[in-house]
């Protein structure tokens, strides 16, 4: 077919098919860049996990020795929680694992939350989940509620991560009306039925993505 082509439309046919091979390479490269972006958050959270589990295992074995009761185990693990902080403001959460809707155990930055069933619909927005690092990635068909999201996940694996959007804190206070990708990990502690869960925005890896399908 080639010599029905002029030389000229034969160089744009070639420089066509040059730059559609780079876009598809830059593509792949970008798809696996997030992936090693994300499994790297991933890593950091159950990471961040493991110290916050630590914390409430040392109240609990507290209460199995006797040194103290249930109740003031409780009250000492929240509250250690409700302190802890990571990467400046970024905090830890507890809930229970009531479904289909858990209540709120302890949130330190909303503390009006603690006690109440977590049925707003604002926190219906769950869209993707997975249960351990490993499992597989599941886009949900729907938005689910992103506490429930986390409880089924941890049920499943100990471990799981729930992606949704939410919005950012203001440095003036308030939070902003645009909604950014983010995404948590819950961890189950069994000894208390408690959910702990912590996440971050990862909307910084998107911004790395695109740069890179830019250039």
């Amino acid at each position: 077919m080639w010599k029905w082509l002029s030389i000229r439309n034969l160089i744009n046919l070639l420089l066509l098919i040059f730059l559609l091979g780079f876009f598809i390479f830059g593509m792949f490269s970008a798809y696996e860049t997030k992936k090693v972006l994300l499994k790297e958050k991933q890593r950091q959270l159950l990471h961040l996990e493991d110290t916050a589990l630590s914390i409430l295992k040392h109240y609990y074995e507290l209460e199995a020795q006797g040194v103290l009761s249930e109740q003031e185990a409780k009250k000492r693990a929240k509250e250690a929680i409700k302190n802890l902080r990571y990467a400046g403001k970024n905090y830890f959460w507890i809930n229970d694992g009531s479904l289909p809707v858990p209540v709120m155990i302890m949130h330190p930055t909303v503390p009006s939350l603690n006690g109440k069933i977590l049925d707003n619909p604002k926190f219906f927005c769950a869209y993707q989940v997975q249960a351990g690092i490993d499992g597989e990635v599941i886009k949900l068909k729907e938005k689910k509620n992103l506490f429930a999201a986390g409880v089924e996940i941890a049920n499943k694996a100990g471990k799981g991560f729930v992606w949704y959007k939410w919005p950012k804190p203001l440095a003036t206070g308030g939070v902003t009306k645009k909604l950014y990708p983010k995404m948590s990990c819950v961890a189950k502690f069994e000894p208390w039925g408690w959910y702990i869960g912590t996440g971050f925005y990862i909307d910084d890896i998107n911004a790395v993505v695109k740069k890179k399908i830019i250039q």
